[in-house]
Protein backbone atom coordinates (compact mmCIF):
# COMPACT_ATOMS: atom_id res chain seq x y z
CA UNK A 1 0.00 0.00 0.00
CA UNK A 2 0.87 3.71 -0.09
CA UNK A 3 1.05 3.90 3.37
CA UNK A 4 3.51 0.51 3.50
CA UNK A 5 5.90 2.49 0.83
CA UNK A 6 6.78 4.56 3.54
CA UNK A 7 8.09 1.93 5.51
CA UNK A 8 10.59 -0.72 6.30
CA UNK A 9 8.17 -3.77 5.02
CA UNK A 10 8.70 -1.96 1.48
CA UNK A 11 12.26 -0.96 2.25
CA UNK A 12 14.17 -3.94 4.02
CA UNK A 13 17.85 -3.86 3.77
CA UNK A 14 17.93 -7.09 2.11
CA UNK A 15 14.75 -8.64 0.06
CA UNK A 16 14.01 -12.23 0.34
CA UNK A 17 13.51 -13.49 -3.10
CA UNK A 18 10.03 -14.56 -2.70
CA UNK A 19 9.43 -10.87 -1.69
CA UNK A 20 9.96 -9.86 -5.25
CA UNK A 21 7.93 -10.02 -7.99
CA UNK A 22 10.04 -8.93 -11.10
CA UNK A 23 7.45 -9.14 -13.74
CA UNK A 24 4.86 -7.27 -11.75
CA UNK A 25 7.59 -4.05 -11.42
CA UNK A 26 8.32 -4.73 -14.75
CA UNK A 27 4.95 -3.95 -15.52
CA UNK A 28 4.23 -1.18 -13.20
CA UNK A 29 6.91 0.61 -15.24
CA UNK A 30 6.29 0.10 -18.53
CA UNK A 31 2.58 1.69 -17.73
CA UNK A 32 4.35 4.62 -16.46
CA UNK A 33 3.74 8.08 -18.70
CA UNK A 34 5.93 10.31 -19.25
CA UNK A 35 3.98 13.14 -17.35
CA UNK A 36 3.55 10.95 -14.92
CA UNK A 37 7.79 10.07 -14.07
CA UNK A 38 8.53 9.89 -10.58
CA UNK A 39 10.45 12.34 -8.94
CA UNK A 40 14.39 12.37 -8.72
CA UNK A 41 15.23 12.63 -5.27
CA UNK A 42 18.57 13.74 -4.18
CA UNK A 43 20.37 14.05 -0.66
CA UNK A 44 23.05 16.54 0.60
CA UNK A 45 24.58 16.62 4.47
CA UNK A 46 24.41 20.37 5.00
CA UNK A 47 25.92 20.33 8.72
CA UNK A 48 26.48 17.57 11.03
CA UNK A 49 28.55 16.92 14.27
CA UNK A 50 31.93 16.23 13.69
CA UNK A 51 34.27 13.95 16.26
CA UNK A 52 37.87 13.66 16.28
CA UNK A 53 39.50 10.56 16.33
CA UNK A 54 41.59 9.69 19.26
CA UNK A 55 39.75 12.26 21.54
CA UNK A 56 36.07 11.15 20.62
CA UNK A 57 36.75 7.82 19.15
CA UNK A 58 39.44 5.58 18.88
CA UNK A 59 39.98 3.73 15.43
CA UNK A 60 42.41 4.24 13.12
CA UNK A 61 39.88 5.64 10.41
CA UNK A 62 39.83 9.42 10.06
CA UNK A 63 36.28 9.96 10.12
CA UNK A 64 32.76 8.57 10.53
CA UNK A 65 31.96 9.28 6.71
CA UNK A 66 31.47 6.15 4.54
CA UNK A 67 30.42 8.04 1.53
CA UNK A 68 27.90 10.76 0.68
CA UNK A 69 25.86 10.41 -3.02
CA UNK A 70 22.72 12.35 -3.92
CA UNK A 71 20.90 8.90 -3.39
CA UNK A 72 22.70 7.60 0.44
CA UNK A 73 24.69 8.86 2.98
CA UNK A 74 26.26 6.68 5.02
CA UNK A 75 28.17 7.20 8.75
CA UNK A 76 29.68 4.56 11.19
CA UNK A 77 28.73 5.54 14.51
CA UNK A 78 31.91 5.65 16.48
CA UNK A 79 32.08 8.63 18.87
CA UNK A 80 31.72 8.00 22.17
CA UNK A 81 28.95 10.42 22.05
CA UNK A 82 25.94 9.25 23.32
CA UNK A 83 23.53 11.42 19.87
CA UNK A 84 24.49 12.53 16.42
CA UNK A 85 23.37 15.41 14.65
CA UNK A 86 23.17 15.77 11.33
CA UNK A 87 21.11 18.16 8.56
CA UNK A 88 20.07 16.85 5.31
CA UNK A 89 18.51 19.26 2.63
CA UNK A 90 16.57 17.20 -0.18
CA UNK A 91 16.46 20.80 -2.06
CA UNK A 92 18.40 19.98 -5.57
CA UNK A 93 15.31 17.06 -6.13
CA UNK A 94 13.60 17.39 -9.18
CA UNK A 95 10.68 16.61 -11.07
CA UNK A 96 10.58 15.54 -14.35
CA UNK A 97 7.46 17.56 -15.08
CA UNK A 98 8.09 20.76 -13.18
CA UNK A 99 5.37 19.79 -10.69
CA UNK A 100 5.94 20.78 -6.63
CA UNK A 101 7.82 18.48 -4.23
CA UNK A 102 6.58 17.26 -0.77
CA UNK A 103 9.10 15.65 1.04
CA UNK A 104 8.55 12.90 3.45
CA UNK A 105 11.16 11.37 5.57
CA UNK A 106 10.56 7.78 7.88
CA UNK A 107 12.40 5.18 10.12
CA UNK A 108 12.83 2.28 7.82
CA UNK A 109 14.95 0.69 10.40
CA UNK A 110 16.36 1.19 14.30
CA UNK A 111 14.64 1.93 17.35
CA UNK A 112 11.74 4.64 16.95
CA UNK A 113 12.88 5.82 20.45
CA UNK A 114 16.69 6.42 19.61
CA UNK A 115 15.95 8.34 16.20
CA UNK A 116 14.07 11.92 16.02
CA UNK A 117 13.35 13.14 11.87
CA UNK A 118 12.29 16.63 12.23
CA UNK A 119 11.46 18.68 9.07
CA UNK A 120 12.75 22.12 9.19
CA UNK A 121 11.02 23.42 6.17
CA UNK A 122 7.20 23.21 5.49
CA UNK A 123 7.77 21.21 2.08
CA UNK A 124 9.83 18.97 4.31
CA UNK A 125 13.39 19.81 1.83
CA UNK A 126 15.25 19.95 4.75
CA UNK A 127 15.63 17.81 8.11
CA UNK A 128 17.19 17.49 11.49
CA UNK A 129 18.49 13.82 12.21
CA UNK A 130 19.22 12.68 15.79
CA UNK A 131 20.43 9.30 15.99
CA UNK A 132 21.35 8.00 19.63
CA UNK A 133 23.00 4.94 20.26
CA UNK A 134 21.49 1.50 19.09
CA UNK A 135 22.18 -1.45 21.13
CA UNK A 136 22.15 -4.47 19.06
CA UNK A 137 18.03 -5.43 18.22
CA UNK A 138 16.17 -8.12 15.83
CA UNK A 139 16.77 -7.35 12.23
CA UNK A 140 12.94 -8.55 12.67
CA UNK A 141 10.43 -9.46 15.22
CA UNK A 142 11.50 -12.66 16.75
CA UNK A 143 15.08 -13.21 14.27
CA UNK A 144 17.80 -14.32 16.14
CA UNK A 145 20.20 -12.17 13.82
CA UNK A 146 20.41 -8.88 15.26
CA UNK A 147 22.28 -5.24 13.91
CA UNK A 148 22.39 -2.08 15.49
CA UNK A 149 22.27 -0.56 11.49
CA UNK A 150 19.52 2.23 11.44
CA UNK A 151 18.47 3.46 7.99
CA UNK A 152 16.39 6.42 7.73
CA UNK A 153 14.30 7.08 4.29
CA UNK A 154 13.50 10.41 1.83
CA UNK A 155 10.85 10.44 -0.27
CA UNK A 156 10.13 13.00 -2.62
CA UNK A 157 5.90 13.37 -3.59
CA UNK A 158 4.79 14.40 -6.81
CA UNK A 159 1.48 14.61 -6.47
CA UNK A 160 1.19 11.58 -8.88
CA UNK A 161 3.48 9.57 -7.63
CA UNK A 162 6.49 9.07 -4.54
CA UNK A 163 10.40 9.10 -5.90
CA UNK A 164 12.34 5.90 -4.95
CA UNK A 165 14.36 6.65 -1.45
CA UNK A 166 16.74 7.83 -1.03
CA UNK A 167 19.05 6.74 2.38
CA UNK A 168 20.59 7.95 5.22
CA UNK A 169 21.91 4.85 6.65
Amino acid sequence: SETDYLTGKAHPVVFQGEQLDVERMVRLAHEIQPDEVPPMIQLQVVQEDQPKAGIDYFDASPSETLFDTPAAIARVYRTTARERRMIVTAATSYDANDRPLKFHWALLQGLPDRVEIKPLKDDGSLAEIKVRWHERFPVQPGSKLETNRIDIGAFAHNGVHYSAPAFVT
